[in-house]
């Protein structure tokens, strides 16, 4: 594996060390994100019960315990550099990090408050569609269920659908009162989209977010061709026709996703201090 330098370490090490700096030093989480009279108290105001302000307290909370846990994935005390790069593990946190970071700043980016409500309404639409579907799936039936157990999936079935029905209407409740036809919204895009615009909102181009993300999404799952394309390949023996090659992670890969991971995290503390005024 080739070793790497000592000022990628040290942008590594201050990337990890950064979430602390950026989070309260006394220990407070996010909430109490909208002051009173803010853009974001009134967009709250205006959706309740369905917070935006809710929303990005959860994203921020998400994006920074996987900064966490990276840290802590990839902190070794024993080794020579302190650091510790595993083949895959630390694609995953790097992946949610930025996708939770950039949608709070997808949904707080836009200066019109209509377009920011929509927003808010489209992410909760998008979150009670898959709730939906996880439903069906657990209480669906498989063939050669007992009659016993149909019977059981029809009644959790019908529970969880009614607590279903009932986030539906607060959706509805919502929409109607941010005077907006929940059948106009658009569809939710997919979060390389997302991740997308957020870099150009932090003053980078689409693709320097878009793209890591897709690399890393490959990555944290099985995808032979995507982990053979940007691991570090070192041969270290023949066997007549056949080479024996070692793969290990590419520190470069890992240091451009943590520092695109904080950097992302960092750019949605600001709209929400800008919006919320008690980020």
């Amino acid at each position: 594996m080739a070793q790497p330098t000592q000022d990628e370490l040290k942008q590594l090490h201050a990337a990890l060390q950064d979430v602390d700096k950026l989070v309260s030093p006394d220990g407070a989480k996010h909430w109490d994100l909208a002051s009173p009279g803010s853009s974001l108290a009134s967009d709250d105001d205006i959706l309740r019960p369905l917070q935006t302000s809710h929303t990005i307290g959860h994203c921020l909370s998400m994006a920074e315990d996987q900064l966490r846990a990276l840290r802590i994935l990839l902190t070794d005390h024993t080794g020579e550099h302190h650091f510790s790069f595993p083949m895959a593990a630390h694609n995953a946190n790097i992946r949610s990090a930025l996708e939770s970071s950039s949608l709070a700043i997808w949904l707080l980016s836009p200066p019109d408050q209509s377009e920011r409500l929509r927003r808010s309404l489209r992410s909760r639409q998008y979150e009670l569609n898959h709730e939906r579907a996880l439903y069906q799936t657990l209480t669906a039936d498989a063939p050669g269920d007992l009659p016993a157990t149909r019977k059981k999936h029809s009644r959790d079935r019908q529970q969880l659908m009614k607590s279903h029905q009932g986030q539906k209407r607060l959706l509805r409740q919502a929409a109607d009162q941010a005077g907006i036809n929940l059948g106009s919204l658009e569809s939710f895009p997919g979060f390389r989209e997302i991740v997308g615009e957020a870099s150009l909102t932090l003053g980078l181009p689409a693709t320097h977010g878009s793209g890591l993300w897709q690399a890393v999404s490959g990555l944290s799952h099985p995808s032979a061709l995507r982990q053979i394309n940007m691991a570090e390949r070192e041969i270290i023996g023949e066997d007549g026709d056949s080479y024996h090659v070692l793969f290990t992670a590419s520190t470069v890969s890992v240091i451009a996703g943590v520092l695109a991971a904080t950097r992302h995290f960092e750019g949605a503390l600001l709209p929400t201090e800008l919006r919320g005024g008690a980020a």
